[in-house]
């Protein structure tokens, strides 16, 4: 079993390496194996994206998803 630390730098990593979330955009907790996400983004796609890249995570048990979405184009 992964500890919570762990799981939340490993998820961490992922947003880092990845194209669609960033990483400064969304706050990650772990307690028990259950993810909370917290921040905002500029599309439902990273929303969606940041969350699939959680849950694929091993050790994960559940994602709290508490995205916002913010219209960046103003």
């Amino acid at each position: 079993m992964a500890s919570d630390s762990a799981i939340t730098t490993k998820i961490k990593g992922k947003y880092a390496a990845d194209d669609v979330v960033s990483v400064f955009d969304i706050s990650v907790h772990t307690y028990e194996g259950t993810v909370t996400l917290a921040g905002t983004v500029g599309s439902i796609l990273a929303r969606n994206r940041a969350e699939s890249l959680a849950r694929e995570t091993n050790g994960v048990n559940a994602v709290n998803n508490q995205i916002t979405i913010e219209d960046r184009s103003k």
